[in-house]
């Protein structure tokens, strides 16, 4: 990682300044069982399969820090990550301002994206963990079953943008009112597959749901599963701070 920052010009609120950097990370992943979990030789937890890969991921940034005056301060960023491959590449921005309309009160916002890639797990990995199911085949049964998580090749990026909006307010000398919106939408968010809605949807699908002796009506032994992209996400909230300041002889 190398990063670096600067003055670059006068504005009537102070210095504007930039900075930027570089980074590279090198992300390598494996697992080695031994050669009965490789044959799914165990009850419940069945086993698990080997996986070995690797993931280079390059990125740089800038980011702008502008005091236009001595109410006003702005700041403008950008980021461009390239993971190659499947994944590719992403750029995004951020704007955000701060303005103090007047000693007591201030008004901020600020708006930018963001991008998260799927895992060298999520995308090549394996694991079976074990956990307790409802087969329809027998009623609605409880049923203690392997769930095998395979890595999905074809994932694509997460991606989401965030905004928020907020104020910050003194009425009397010591006491301050803080207030903020946020929200953010999320899409093709990245979701590991529910054993239980599998095996619900189609309990006799036979590429997905294992069954001991008959394959279509046989005791329940695992189900396969894998991460995808969903739809959308979109969540809100509002923070609000109150706070007041009292002198004490402690």
């Amino acid at each position: 990682e190398a990063f670096a920052s600067l003055d670059i010009f006068e504005m009537d609120g102070g210095t504007a300044g930039v900075a930027f950097g570089l980074q590279w990370r090198d992300e390598d992943l494996s697992q080695d069982y031994d050669q009965l979990s490789n044959q799914d030789s165990f009850s419940f937890v069945i086993g698990n399969p080997d996986f070995s890969d690797s993931l280079d991921v390059w990125a740089a940034f800038t980011e702008l820090a502008l005091p236009v005056n001595d109410d006003l301060d702005i700041q403008v960023a950008l980021r461009f990550e390239d993971y190659g491959g499947s994944i590719g590449s992403t750029l995004d921005p951020k704007f955000a301002f701060n303005y103090r309309a007047t000693e007591d009160f201030s008004l901020r916002a600020s708006i930018s994206t963001s991008f998260r890639a799927p895992s060298i797990f999520m995308q090549n990995g394996g694991a079976t963990s074990l956990q307790q199911l409802s087969d329809p085949l027998l009623g609605g049964a409880n049923a203690f079953a392997a769930v095998r998580t395979s890595g999905n090749s074809e994932l694509t990026p997460e991606e989401s943008t965030a905004y928020n909006i907020g104020f910050s307010f003194e009425p009397i000398d010591d006491f301050s009112i803080e207030l903020d919106y946020w929200n953010f939408e999320f899409e093709d968010l990245i979701i590991q597959e529910s054993a239980q809605a599998i095996l619900a949807a189609n309990p006799s699908d036979t590429d997905r749901i294992i069954r001991a002796g008959d394959p279509l009506t046989g005791p329940l032994v695992q189900v396969n599963n894998t991460y995808v992209n969903a739809s959308s996400l979109t969540t809100s909230g509002i923070d609000l701070v109150a706070s007041y300041k009292m002198e004490s002889d402690v």
